[in-house]
């Protein structure tokens, strides 16, 4: 087992599904699942986009929890921006996914170490 990952699902069900936004966002600010479901579902209605996209989540994010954003052009891993910020807690997307770092672990369904950042908001 990866030192730099741990099995994490957040999904009240324990349901592996396509919920990576709602179980990042949750794991990372401790806000309830549904909680999060609910800002989504609200941030989707206030800016006519679908809930899991990035517009929409970038909306809740950036305008709504004014989480600070850093964009990576120098082909980053997850596991580098974990490393390299290991006292934080992050929010990050790479294509097609958002997972969670707490405190340099990756904490998800799955290691997407390997797979490069293409943006990150810090939490804390």
């Amino acid at each position: 087992m990866d030192n730099n990952f741990v099995y994490y699902n957040v999904n009240p069900y324990r349901n592996v599904e396509s919920d990576c936004v709602i179980r990042a966002i949750s794991t990372a600010t401790k806000l309830n699942y549904f909680a999060v479901e609910n800002l989504l579902n609200l941030t989707s209605d206030v800016f006519n986009c679908d809930k899991l996209c990035l517009s929409c989540y970038h909306h809740l994010l950036d305008g709504i929890l004014e989480l600070p954003i850093i964009h990576c052009n120098n082909r980053e891993t997850v596991d580098s921006v974990c490393q390299q910020y290991s006292n934080n807690v992050l929010i990050i997307r790479i294509e097609g996914h958002l997972t969670c770092s707490l405190y340099g672990k990756i904490v998800d369904l799955w290691n997407c170490g390997d797979e490069l950042v293409t943006c990150f908001w810090v939490v804390e």
